[in-house]
């Protein structure tokens, strides 16, 4: 729990830039969905010899671009800062000399705590804002066919939910695995037990 503690405490100290970062990454997806709306009026307003479509859809891509790029360059900051937060708090504790190994491997599990929430956090938004925003604008055109993706989304969330439990316990006991390797090479044992290593 005290593992917990931290990383909720190192949530709640970022929690500003973290809203701020979350927050242009939701416009710049939307903006991403809502282009081919544009694209779609840009082709319907040349068909009537209507520019005003074609222009709209340039403002809105440019606008996607700038969104993302404040974004990229904002996100560099944020994951910088709760990684530097992160290994000064692993600093600031007491240490032995033996020690220096099970920090450097606690550090190497900070950097993939902070790509979790760098990369994969922002697959899954994108994810739900892809599948959503697509049944959305299909429903406009067949509802038969989001019935059938609705009706496809349920054994999918089931071998997604097995899936995601077998790969928990595999990623822990990889984390457990890093950890018995720092023992092994802080002691000096040079016949450990084999199963540990498996």
């Amino acid at each position: 729990m005290a593992k917990f503690y931290v990383l909720r405490k190192l949530m709640l100290k970022h929690k500003y830039q973290l809203i701020i970062t979350y927050t242009l990454f939701s416009i710049e997806t939307l903006g991403s969905l809502l282009r081919y709306y544009f694209f779609g009026e840009a082709v319907n307003g040349l068909i009537k010899g209507s520019y005003s479509g074609l222009i709209v859809l340039a403002i809105a891509h440019l606008s996607y671009l700038l969104v993302g790029t404040i974004r990229h360059i904002y996100d560099t900051r944020t994951y910088t800062a709760i990684y530097t937060s992160l290994v000064t708090n692993l600093l600031n504790r007491r240490f032995s000399r033996l020690d220096v190994s099970k920090l450097s491997a606690h550090s190497t599990l900070s950097r993939e705590f902070v790509d979790f929430l760098e990369h994969d956090l922002v697959y899954v938004i994108e994810a739900v804002y892809n599948l959503v925003g697509s049944l959305i604008i299909l429903m406009f055109y067949d509802k038969v066919i989001v019935l059938s993706c609705l009706s496809v989304l349920i054994p999918v969330m089931v071998v997604s939910y097995i899936y995601g439990k077998k790969m928990n316990r595999l990623n822990q006991q990889k984390n457990d695995e890093l950890e018995k390797q720092v023992d092994i090479i802080s002691s000096g044992n040079k016949s450990p037990n084999l199963s540990t290593l498996q």
